[in-house]
């Protein structure tokens, strides 16, 4: 009896989560330790309910090992993706589950050693990690600073990426929508790391679902963002990728332009491969391919960040519009490629380039540099070239 009302009174100082005052959550950590040395069953559930809160869930994992009642594995399972996994691990081997303990270093590939193992247990807990990210760490450290007079700590997304990759790794298909989720949350804008293995966990786990979403992030992620989000598509496979993987061909970054390419290899369209290397010239290569399609692009190349991208880009137009061979270009889109150019005219990389790599294309293109530095652009009659 006494007993009974030992474990009642202990478990209500446990379970006072709300009060988050120093002494208070000192208290709280004394209640799980004595919970434990009862040695009583009646202590199982509290300390399992325990093993959520932050501040105590370190004690209350310990205390569970302490009982040794088997009802806790699972829990304590579950446990191994949260703040208190070293105790957790340490609780299970003594409940009779060594194996976890090994895996468990207290870093953040943590996650990906247990995802090894391929225990699909784990996964409702790395979803719940996933979309919280450390938000347990960020609360405490923010009651922490709040306890030393400071202000609350920076946001860290290195959990919720930890965690995507694990979801990749175990393959269970429960995990696509959270990561599609995740590919899109404004939260890590800052700090793309997380969308990055969102990206390739998609890739990972097959699912079409992934693709219009990895769509989006081709066009209009972070550079590493969209490299990983064309290797994906290339892995999923969907003919619904090429359109917009041939235009990520002519995207600034390098790295961009090989992953569009082999993931257009994958998909069907080896003919990209060979034109894309990865330096200055891809552009020119593109050009001489002769597909119509790349005229806009290269248009759009003229406003790329970089300047040798941007004069290889104008080389590569104006030999597509010298050639014999060259694709009809619609008087709409000479109109477009006025635009660009009168709007990027501060910057001599590209304009002048036309200007020198083409004398005389007076019937096609002339472009004239003015003394304040305005260019002119005679657009073709409709039915020319």
């Amino acid at each position: 009896m006494f007993t009974g009302l030992k474990v009642w009174w202990l478990s209500y100082q446990l379970s006072s989560s709300g009060d988050e005052d120093a002494l208070k959550v000192e208290a709280r950590e004394v209640a799980a330790r004595a919970l434990g040395e009862l040695g009583s069953r009646m202590a199982v559930k509290p300390l399992v309910k325990a093993l959520a809160d932050y501040f105590v869930s370190t004690a209350a994992a310990t205390a569970l090992g302490q009982l040794g009642d088997t009802r806790a594995i699972e829990p304590l399972i579950k446990a191994l993706v949260g703040c208190s996994r070293k105790a957790a691990a340490k609780a299970l081997t003594r409940l009779g589950e060594p194996k976890w303990e090994p895996l468990i270093r207290g870093d953040l590939e943590d996650f990906s050693r247990l995802a090894a193992s391929g225990d699909p247990r784990f996964v409702e807990p790395l979803i719940k990690q996933l979309r919280e990210g450390d938000a347990y760490v960020r609360h405490a450290a923010a009651t922490m600073c709040r306890w030393m007079g400071g202000g609350a700590s920076a946001y860290n997304p290195g959990i919720s990426r930890a965690a995507a990759e694990a979801l990749g790794k175990l393959g269970d298909r429960r995990a696509v929508e959270p990561l599609i989720t995740a590919l899109g949350d404004t939260r890590f804008s800052s700090d793309p790391d997380v969308c990055q293995a969102a990206a390739r966990a998609l890739g990972q786990l097959g699912d079409r679902r992934a693709v219009e979403p990895l769509i989006t992030a081709l066009g209009g992620g972070s550079c590493n963002v969209r490299k990983i989000a064309a290797e994906a598509l290339g892995q999923l496979g969907d003919p619904r990728a090429v359109g917009p993987l041939v235009k990520a061909v002519e995207y600034e970054v390098p790295s961009v332009r090989l992953a569009a390419a082999e993931a257009l290899a994958r998909l069907g369209e080896a003919k990209w491969k060979p034109l894309i290397r990865g330096d200055f010239e891809d552009f020119a290569r593109l050009a001489a391919s002769v597909d119509p399609r790349f005229v806009e692009h290269l248009i759009e190349a003229l406003g790329s960040r970089h300047k040798d991208d941007r004069r290889s880009a104008a080389r590569a137009l104006t030999g597509l519009l010298t050639s014999a061979s060259s694709p009809v270009i619609s008087l709409s889109r000479w109109q477009t490629l006025h635009k660009v150019i009168t709007t990027h005219h501060e910057d001599q990389g590209g304009t002048m380039w036309m200007t020198t790599a083409a004398p005389g294309l007076t019937a096609r293109v002339m472009f004239i540099w003015d003394d304040d530095r305005t260019s002119w652009f005679r657009t073709p009659t409709p039915g020319s070239v």
